[in-house]
């Protein structure tokens, strides 16, 4: 049973180093899907509301003059996390640095489903 673990550990860690060693972050963010849930995030923390500026094809509008999100709450409550983080990163490694959040972010979901798989 050690061992098992030892190697689930290991697959984990791999997984992760190879994530993080290729992931290109200047891609994130530039399909309209992304840029929504990120906005719609964005406007939760920021704004305390989930309405969005209007302005996307694929966003939906409201009468009261903004728009929401077409992929329901969930992923942008978890974007709410490095939104919440990204002023302060920024203010010490400067203007735009928080995309890596963003990324690192994703690559965690993509590691804790990998050893859910794992452990399942």
């Amino acid at each position: 049973m050690k061992r098992l673990a030892g190697t689930l550990a290991g697959a984990v860690l791999l997984v992760t180093v190879v994530l993080v060693a290729t992931t290109d972050e200047r891609l994130f963010g530039l399909v309209t899907d992304g840029q929504i849930m990120t906005r719609t995030a964005y406007s939760m923390v920021s704004l305390g509301e989930l309405g969005m500026a209007r302005g996307h094809a694929v966003n939906r509008p409201r009468p009261e003059g903004d728009a929401v999100t077409r992929y329901g709450i969930g992923p942008s409550i978890v974007q709410t996390i490095p939104a919440g983080l990204a002023a302060p990163f920024e203010k010490v490694f400067g203007l735009g640095s928080s995309q890596t959040l963003f990324v690192l972010e994703q690559i965690l979901w993509v590691v804790l489903a990998s050893l859910g798989a794992a452990l399942f």
